[in-house]
């Protein structure tokens, strides 16, 4: 014999949290329109460095932003990388790199194909999306980032700090 309850939830309640799963995802942002996840494509470093040793066949070629710390940079970086850092150590902690995009474009063109990468993913995914906001058209994140690039065994180059 199946147990029938008496009382039925109130309707309102039942829209209440229909609505909430409708609504939340979008309470702080500034534009509700805007898509939650980035517009960026962000690609694996298999496809990264095919997309590089194409570049010396000469398909598309194809340039390495490598957007970590100079630091982390001369430690270890892909091959050919030019290093505009997006986030700078302070003395204060971290910040944005304010001049970012003003330094990429004295290296490189808006219509240039772009690899970014970070160590992780993380700070190029964000950088990647800063730069195609300021027109650049063909920017991709590389995801796993150096780390990925070095677990998998790709050759990486290490340069010594040179001390002023």
């Amino acid at each position: 014999m199946a147990v029938i309850p008496r009382h039925s939830p109130p309707l309102h309640l039942l829209l209440l949290v229909v609505a909430s799963f409708v609504l939340i995802p979008t309470w702080g942002r500034s534009n509700a329109s805007e898509p939650i996840s980035s517009n960026v494509e962000t690609i694996d470093i298999h496809t990264a460095r095919s997309l590089l040793i194409g570049a010396e066949r000469n398909r598309q070629r194809h340039l390495y932003l490598d957007v970590r710390t100079r630091d982390e940079f001369y430690n270890g970086h892909v091959e050919n990388a030019i290093n505009i850092p997006y986030i700078l150590f302070t003395s204060t902690g971290k910040v944005k790199n304010l001049k970012f995009v003003e330094q990429v474009m004295g290296v490189m063109k808006k219509d240039d194909y772009i690899l970014v990468g970070c160590l992780t993913g993380v700070r190029s995914l964000e950088a990647s999306e800063v730069l195609t906001k300021a027109g650049f058209k063909y920017v991709k994140n590389v995801g796993g980032g150096y780390a990925a690039w070095v677990d998998s065994g790709f050759d990486v180059v290490n340069e010594p700090k040179n001390e002023l």
